[in-house]
């Protein structure tokens, strides 16, 4: 992580309890490891150098990302002198792996760091999987600055779009892109009463977490002049078939390190922060761009 680059406690806390791993170095490792045996090939009669290096340019587009602005609502029922808050986390999926992405975890953390509030997240759901969000979200900006604070930088620049997203990586801003987790396998939980953990997966069906929008929620009650900073870690893997024979025969060689990663399905991760979430008034909608 560079010294030089501000990160709040709350988002350093979240990065030490999930660490990402340096996917690009794992990568650099796996190919240069290949490339020391230029005459092996595989059973199938493949350079492995080659199709290593062809995978990676293949999985370096992809996208993990939260948006850059919550959706927050009163909801009801709180205590005397505090509010209840519905507060949603939108979050984007593109992946360029034949099946998509097969299971995503996601951890979201609360803190009250200026004024000392006192809060609890009472609630974590998954959103009603008939619902979709409406396609005025296309245009919702997706938060990629988190992510280099924390040493993860994810590949497109700050400032994109889920259309300029959707258009680096398939070549298309997609422009009847739906939202849903339809069918998906959720499960989700609180933890501590400061945040909240999911994961979702469906490995009979991966497409269905492939090019994808996925909006998590939970409900927290706050003092009503708590002022609430929020961080969260996304992360998304796939099950190995999509990896040749050849290369999956190849990783079986490799240091401890890149075996697991592969084994694990090569997971892309991303972070996100948001400071002063309750601030402003959410009678009508949220802020941000159409939205998101």
């Amino acid at each position: 992580m560079p010294s030089d680059v501000a990160i709040t406690p709350l988002l350093r806390d979240l990065a030490a309890q999930f660490p990402a791993y340096d996917a690009r170095s794992l990568w650099n490792e796996a190919v240069d490891a290949a490339s020391s045996l230029p005459r092996h090939r595989g059973a199938d009669g493949e350079d492995l150098a080659d199709a290593l290096a062809t995978l990676r340019l293949a999985m370096k587009g992809e996208v993990v990302a939260f948006h850059k602005y919550l959706d927050i609502k009163p909801a009801e029922g709180a205590a005397a002198g505090s509010r209840r808050w519905l507060v949603r986390v939108p979050l984007t999926l593109f992946p360029r792996r034949d099946h998509g992405f097969t299971r995503v975890e996601c951890a979201l953390q609360f803190a009250a760091p200026r004024d000392g509030g006192r809060f609890r997240v009472i609630d974590a759901m998954p959103v009603d999987r008939s619902e979709t969000l409406a396609e005025a979200a296309m245009g919702a900006e997706l938060q990629v600055e988190a992510s280099a604070k924390a040493g993860a930088p994810i590949a497109i620049p700050v400032g994109s779009t889920v259309a300029s997203a959707s258009a680096k990586v398939y070549g298309s801003g997609k422009a009847n892109f739906k939202y849903t987790v339809q069918r998906a396998a959720v499960v989700s939980e609180v933890v501590g009463g400061t945040g909240a953990l999911w994961r979702l997966e469906n490995p009979s069906r991966p497409d269905e977490l492939a090019a994808e929008g996925h909006q998590l929620a939970v409900v927290i009650e706050a003092d009503e002049r708590c002022s609430l900073d929020a961080a969260g870690y996304v992360k998304a893997y796939s099950e190995v078939q999509w990896l040749s024979s050849s290369v999956t025969n190849f990783l079986k060689n490799l240091g401890d390190t890149v075996r697991r990663y592969f084994a694990e399905g090569a997971p892309v991760e991303a972070y996100g922060e948001w400071r002063d979430i309750l601030a402003g008034d959410f009678s009508a909608s949220p802020p941000g761009p159409a939205g998101a």
